[in-house]
């Protein structure tokens, strides 16, 4: 899809689904705040699940990796997340009742 906001920053995305792997693709601008770039910005993402795991690893336009590994237990949702371009990720766990 293709989006656009009240700034003039513009976004266009893509996905795909082949053969039990996600892509994910997101094209984009972006106007400068406080102490930040404009520009382009990316992202792809691969993703796929495999015994109860969902995996993903994706790829921001500085090629910093992140990479996320969920796992479902019917009802307590264990995760884990990772991103090296913000050089923080969370592990946690969230109950659904």
């Amino acid at each position: 899809g293709i989006a656009t906001d009240s700034s003039s920053d513009w976004g266009l995305s893509a996905d795909m689904k082949i053969a039990g792997f996600g892509v994910n693709a997101v094209l984009g601008s972006s106007s400068a705040g406080d102490h930040e770039k404009a520009g382009i910005t990316a992202q792809v993402t691969l993703s796929t699940a495999l015994n109860g795991y969902a995996l993903a690893l994706g790829f921001d336009n500085s090629f910093q990796p992140s990479v996320s590994v969920d796992y479902d237990l019917g009802g307590l949702n264990l995760y884990a997340y990772y991103d090296a371009g913000d050089a923080e990720g969370s592990v946690g766990a969230t109950l659904a009742f």
